[in-house]
């Protein structure tokens, strides 16, 4: 369900009027970037607690239920607020890891599970690449976007429209990465279709 937003500093920017995309530089320090590295690191954690984890076409993907841990819980908590709502389903965290020259093809997130289905999706920075790795929305309006990975960077869209139905100007990939790797961590807010906005405004209130 939506709640009562928190503003955040620095101040989001827009970045296309759909789907409705937000870049959020700094969202998280290097402190809490360090502690989900070194969890995400943690081989016996993922084995005990992953829902799923492997390697696959893409790179390394890990995931867990936020209330698996103390770090994930707080910053899925930090996500929500930011995003004023809340998943209506279990909030689970996904690590990727793309090592060179692997990337992610072109989806839309279309995820549906019993009666909820994904509104917003959150990706954060946790490693960047040296040169590549960026998420570009090819069919965004009024022109493509193209967002580089920047460590502790959040960006923030929606999927569907108004309603439920995809949004296809949500269609996104990740580049290859060319140098060094990447590694990122995934948010997925589910909500019933009746809920579902098409919309999302990080602006401050003070700007709104």
């Amino acid at each position: 369900m939506y709640v009562e937003r928190e503003d955040l500093y620095p101040t989001p920017t827009r970045v296309a009027a759909a789907p409705a995309l937000w870049v959020v530089d700094e969202f998280l320090g290097e402190r809490e970037i360090e502690a989900l590295l070194e969890l995400f690191g943690d081989e016996g954690f993922v084995q005990d607690h992953a829902d799923h984890y492997g390697w696959d076409g893409s790179g390394f993907a890990a995931e867990v239920a936020a209330d698996q841990h103390p770090t994930l819980a707080a910053v899925m908590e930090r996500i929500e607020a930011a995003l004023g709502c809340t998943s209506s389903l279990t909030p689970t965290l996904r690590f990727r890891y793309y090592p060179e020259e692997h990337g992610h093809p072109p989806h839309v997130d279309a995820y549906t599970e019993g009666e909820h289905r994904l509104a917003i999706t959150a990706l954060i920075t946790l490693v960047a690449a040296d040169e590549g790795g960026e998420t570009r929305f090819v069919d965004a309006l009024p022109e493509p976007v193209a967002v580089a990975p920047r460590r502790g960077r959040m960006v923030a869209w929606t999927s569907t429209l108004a309603g439920g139905a995809d949004d296809p100007a949500s269609r996104h990939d990740g580049a290859p990465v060319l140098r060094g790797a990447k590694g990122v961590l995934l948010a997925f807010l589910y909500l019933p279709p009746t809920e579902h906005r098409g919309d999302l405004d990080l602006a401050p209130r003070s700007a709104a």
